[in-house]
Formats: structure tokens, C-alpha cells, sequence
């Protein structure tokens, strides 16, 4: 692995994973360069998730509250997500039954 000043990165790899690399990149029709890119970002991304310190700072459930009753537009769910969950392995057990 080689760097220049230019922010400019060179990676040898291995000829099975380069193989690997391009067939990726061919896939989603973008270039081994933009493919890497695109997923070391990912990566950076999920590291610096990661590692960042709890700010300690409360959550704002009022907002979030909010944000639900504009979304659902005032209305209520009738049964909990349980209960949801309960009738929906009754019918899938009535189902199975059935065959």
C-alpha cells in the first residue's frame, strides 16, 4: 500500500480478491475505485458509530411523541405489538393445522 500527498491511495491486492473487487463493482455498475470507496465509507461510518462516547444527554420523547401522533394522525394502534405477535402465531398455527 502506497500514499501520495494528494490524498491518493494505492492498494494491491491479492488476484482472487481483485477478481472479487471488479465482479462486485460490475454489479452495481460503478468503478473498483468508487466501489472501495463506497465501502470503506460503510465502514468509517459504522467504526465512528461505534466508538463515539454517550453524550449523556436525555432523550426528547416529547418530540418523538410528536413525530407519532403527526405520522399516525391522532389515531391509536387497537392491541399492543404483542398482541399482534399472539394472534398472528394463532392463525399460522390454525394454517399449519390446516395442511
Amino acid at each position: 500500500m502506497t500514499t501520495t500527498d494528494g490524498g491518493e491511495l494505492t492498494i494491491h491486492f491479492g488476484s482472487s480478491l481483485g477478481q472479487r473487487l471488479q465482479a462486485a463493482a460490475q454489479r452495481r455498475g460503478v468503478g473498483v475505485g468508487q466501489y472501495c470507496t463506497d465501502a470503506i465509507e460503510r465502514e468509517l461510518m459504522r467504526d465512528e458509530t461505534d466508538t463515539q462516547e454517550p453524550t449523556g444527554k436525555s432523550y426528547d420523547f416529547d418530540s418523538l411523541f410528536a413525530f407519532c401522533d403527526e405520522l399516525l394522525g391522532g389515531r391509536r394502534f387497537s392491541k399492543t405489538g404483542l398482541e399482534y405477535l399472539h394472534d398472528a402465531r394463532e392463525i399460522r398455527a390454525k394454517q399449519m393445522k390446516e395442511w
